[in-house]
C-alpha cells in the first residue's frame, strides 16, 4: 500500500510538472487572464489529487471506497472541464476579464457543491449501515456467547435446551431499540451468569421468558 500511494504521489508529480513545463513553453502573452485561469487550473490539480487520494488510500473499508468513487468523478469532471477552460483562455487572448473571473469561480464553486452533496450522500450511508449494524449486534453477540457455552457443555438435557434456547434466540427479531434495552440488559446479565448458575435449566427457561418478552415488545413498538 505504501508503495502504490508513493508511485500515485509521484504520477501526479510528473503530470503537475509536464503541464507546468508545456504551458510555459507555449508561446503566449501571460496576461492577468492567463494567471487567473492558471491559478484555477492548479486548484484543480490539488482537488484532483486530495479527492483521489482520499479514496484510494484514507478509506479503509471496499465499500467506503465505492461510495466514495462519486466524488472521484465529480473531481476528475472538473479537472477535465478546467484543462479545456484554460485552452479556450490560450486560444482566445482578448477574452474579458470578468467573463474569465465568473466562468472559474462558477466550475469551481458548482464542482465543490457537487463534492459536499456526494460526501453527504456517502455519510448518510455509513451512518445508516452503522445504525443497522449496531441493532443487530445484541442478538449476534448473544448466540455466540452461547454456543461458545454449548461447545464446554457435554451433551445431555442441558445442552439440548441450550441448543433450543440458541434456536430461539436467531430466530428472534434482530432490530433491537431504546424500548427494549432494559429487558436486553437483563438478558445480557443473565446470558454472562448462565455458566455459573446453579441450576443451569432453570435459568435458560428464565432466559427464554425474556426473549418471548423482548419480542413481544419490537412487535408492539413497531
Amino acid at each position: 500500500m505504501k508503495n502504490n500511494r508513493l508511485l500515485f504521489c509521484v504520477i501526479f508529480v510528473i503530470a503537475f510538472a509536464v503541464f507546468n513545463v508545456v504551458v510555459f513553453q507555449l508561446p503566449v502573452n501571460r496576461t492577468e487572464i492567463f494567471w487567473i485561469t492558471y491559478s484555477f487550473t492548479c486548484v484543480a490539480f490539488a482537488i484532483l489529487f486530495a479527492v483521489w487520494h482520499r479514496c484510494f488510500f484514507l478509506d479503509e473499508t471496499p465499500k467506503s471506497r465505492f461510495l466514495g468513487y462519486g466524488i472521484t468523478y465529480v473531481a476528475t469532471y472538473y479537472f477535465v472541464a478546467q484543462l479545456a477552460l484554460f485552452v479556450i483562455v490560450l486560444g482566445v487572448p482578448d477574452i474579458k476579464k470578468w467573463l474569465v473571473i465568473i466562468t472559474n469561480t462558477l466550475l469551481l464553486g458548482l464542482t465543490m457543491i457537487l463534492v459536499s452533496f456526494t460526501q453527504i450522500g456517502k455519510n448518510y450511508i455509513n451512518n445508516t449501515d452503522k445504525g443497522i449494524a449496531e441493532k443487530v449486534g445484541f442478538i449476534k453477540t448473544q448466540v455466540s456467547k452461547l454456543q461458545l457455552l454449548s461447545s464446554d457443555l457435554p451433551d445431555g438435557d442441558v445442552k439440548n435446551k441450550l441448543a433450543d434456547l440458541i434456536e430461539q434466540i436467531k430466530y428472534s427479531d434482530p432490530n433491537s431499540s431504546k424500548n427494549v434495552e432494559d429487558i436486553e440488559r437483563k438478558i445480557a446479565i443473565k446470558i454472562g451468569e448462565l455458566k455459573y448458575a446453579e441450576n443451569m435449566q432453570t435459568s435458560i427457561n428464565d432466559i427464554k421468558q425474556l426473549f418471548q418478552q423482548r419480542n413481544e415488545l419490537c412487535k408492539l413498538y413497531k
